[in-house]
């Protein structure tokens, strides 16, 4: 369900959004929603995946995994690699932009 809600709000980007900035939102918008559903929902769900493959019943395991801490170490990794991901797509998504704006002037 949050699959598919992220295509539907990428989709309606370019409804949304002036193409002058359309680039940078979008890629600042898929990096805070990678960020968010990996340390979220991602994080829980192998918890629970966890549990059950060691027996636990599934009720008890997504009660558990409710309570989760997450490993400060493991998110600044992550949080890393993202916002290298977001800094390398924004410069790819600047030089698409320009060369757009070229052929539309040629």
């Amino acid at each position: 369900m949050e699959h598919n809600s992220f295509l539907y709000d990428v989709d309606r980007f370019s409804e949304i959004f002036s193409s002058d900035d359309r680039a940078e939102k979008l890629v600042r918008f898929i990096a805070f929603w990678l960020i968010a559903h990996i340390l979220g929902t991602d994080l829980v769900m192998a918890e629970q995946i966890a549990c059950i493959k060691a027996g636990m019943p599934p009720q008890q395991a997504f009660e558990r995994a409710k309570e989760q801490k997450l490993d400060p170490v493991m998110v600044k990794m992550m949080l890393d690699a993202i916002m290298n991901l977001w800094i390398d797509s924004n410069a790819r998504c600047t030089r698409l932009e320009n060369k757009c704006s070229e052929l539309e002037k040629n």
